[in-house]
């Protein structure tokens, strides 16, 4: 454990055990719903502007996406999201929610923001 301190600077032994505890699958799960990690390219539209994103993970309640903006919480983003379900059959579906969370990049790196769901959730494009 003290040989990835390196990767992450300094941090508390505490820190470390709820990392290896993440990585292994032994840390009790502190949201309200299940995530469903994932890599699925996204649209995402705030007004007039249109951005791309990588979603990260999906749950019945919100998603976490990459993208190259940061927009503030509290903004409210529509999503078209395009995941594949089985060998070369893919599914649009689409969302509106709210940022709940940005994580700000480093160096150029994409911005990670956190959506909570409004309304019906993730819906199935028709």
């Amino acid at each position: 454990m003290a040989a990835l301190t390196g990767l992450y600077g300094s941090e508390s032994n505490q820190r470390m055990s709820l990392r290896q505890a993440v990585m292994l699958g032994t840390h009790g799960e502190q949201r309200r719903a299940l995530r469903l990690l994932t890599t699925a390219p996204a649209i995402i539209f705030l007004e007039d502007e249109r951005h791309i994103g990588l979603v990260r993970d999906l749950s019945s309640t919100g998603l976490f996406v990459y993208s190259d903006f940061a927009p503030t919480p509290g903004t409210e983003l529509k999503l078209t999201i395009r995941i594949t379900r089985e060998k070369n059959k893919t599914t649009l579906f689409l969302c509106t929610g709210k940022v709940v969370r940005i994580e700000d990049s480093n160096n150029g790196a994409a911005v990670g923001i956190g959506l909570k769901f409004e309304g019906d959730g993730l819906t199935e494009a028709l």
